[in-house]
């Protein structure tokens, strides 16, 4: 493993002038582990520890528990009501930056983006952006990383060289020039929503396999074989005939032996298992979007609509965390590095509140009034309808004269 490179260089006062900086590489992997409540328990100790706090288990944990399906589900669907949007850079006045739009209709935002919103998970999440390069006449930040969580120490705002490092031997993120190209989302000893959901999957796949191991053992019949031979080739091939006849349990017994299998007399005595699932998932849900039917089957559409409502909030409660780290946080960074966003402010692209199919109705009804009309460009602009002035045709003047020498003759 490589040692943390300190950086001596400072951030300079335009993105053009701003060097590579190598921030903090640490190659490293987090090894997986088995899960069980008095690994938590421990972890979770460990991790609260106020003098020496060490989260490496605790992650181990959260490792396993982002690889839940239910969990990936609902964590997807929440970060769909952020990552959906689009995010505009506005002035101080509250007109659109459309040049500085550009900055962030960027890759390197949206994963910005993502790592952000993992910090409500996870815990505190510590973001690096690495070197300023020029695409297309834009300058942007060359890649977004995650400093590896297991070697940060957020209560000390420090860096590790290792997991076992104790601070001071480490780097302060706080200080320059780390400040100029890092953000510390979330609070310094916040644990993540992982800590309440990781039970429920420790719980969940000890369902999972107790179901596994019943359905192996009384799934299917178990093939008993019984014989009095002496002879060992008999016995052999009796044992060889019954372990090759599928994967289900065997047994090789003799005639007077007793077998007993006891089992459940209920017939749903799988819904020990499936309940026991479903409600596992029925909380994460809760956890993680607040509410169960959009990740699962409703009753009726007056609860589907009331979860549906539940889960806007939710989004709403996402944004204003990400409106709260662009603004205060990712801004601030930026301008230090000489993007020029003084008095900017970065907010979710306005939606229209009417569809096309409403304002359509609206200008019918003013048209009607006879006191409005609307111009060619705005038609285009609203509708995409190309809309061109047709002349009226010039009447021929001979032809006008013999209508009028008619009316004469025939004034009827």
């Amino acid at each position: 493993m490589k040692n943390i490179e300190r950086i001596k260089n400072k951030a300079q006062s335009t993105p053009q002038e701003a060097k590579a900086y190598n921030a903090i590489k640490i190659p490293t992997q987090l090894f997986r582990i088995t899960t069980d409540l008095s690994k938590y328990r421990i972890a979770v100790s460990a991790a609260e520890n106020i003098y020496n706090p060490q989260r490496y288990t605790l992650y181990q944990l959260y490792q396993q528990t982002e690889l839940d399906a239910q969990v990936t589900a609902c964590i997807q669907q929440a970060k769909d009501l952020v990552l959906s949007c689009e995010f505009c850079v506005y002035n101080k006045d509250g007109s659109e930056n459309e040049e500085k739009t550009k900055l962030i209709r960027q890759k390197w935002f949206r994963e910005y983006l993502d790592y952000a919103m993992d910090a409500v998970y996870w815990g505190h999440s510590l973001i690096q952006f690495e070197d300023i390069i020029s695409m297309n006449g834009i300058d942007i930040f060359k890649e977004v990383e995650l400093v590896p969580r297991m070697y940060v120490k957020p209560e000390f705002h420090m860096v590790m060289a290792s997991t076992a490092s104790l601070p001071p031997d480490g780097i302060d993120y706080l200080e320059q020039p780390y400040i100029n190209w890092s953000i510390s989302v979330g609070k310094s000893r916040d644990l993540g929503l992982f800590l309440k959901i990781t039970p429920l999957v420790i719980w969940k796949k000890n369902a999972i396999g107790a179901w596994a191991e019943f359905i192996e053992k009384f799934g299917s019949p178990i093939r008993i074989g019984k014989t009095d031979s002496t002879d060992q080739q008999s016995v052999d091939n009796m044992e060889g005939m019954l372990r090759n006849m599928g994967v289900a349990a065997w047994g090789l017994f003799k005639t007077d032996d007793i077998i007993e299998l006891v089992e459940s007399s209920h017939t749903d005595a799988y819904e020990v298992f499936d309940k026991m699932i479903e409600r596992c998932n029925s909380e994460i849900a809760k956890l993680i979007l607040g509410q169960t039917m959009t990740t699962d089957n409703g009753s009726s559409r007056s609860q589907a609509e009331v979860h549906e409502r539940m889960l806007d909030m939710m989004g709403y409660r996402l944004k204003q965390f990400i409106y709260s780290v662009n603004n205060n946080q990712l801004i601030p960074m930026m301008n230090a590095l000489g993007f020029g966003l003084d008095g900017c402010y970065i907010e979710i692209e306005s939606e229209d509140e009417f569809s096309l199919e409403d304002k359509g109705k609206f200008d019918i009804e003013l048209l009607k009034t006879g006191k409005y009309k609307f111009t060619p460009e705005y038609l285009k602009e609203k509708y995409g309808t190309e809309v061109m002035e047709v002349e009226e045709p010039k009447e021929d003047k001979s032809l006008a004269k013999y209508k009028n020498v008619l009316s004469q003759v025939y004034p009827d």
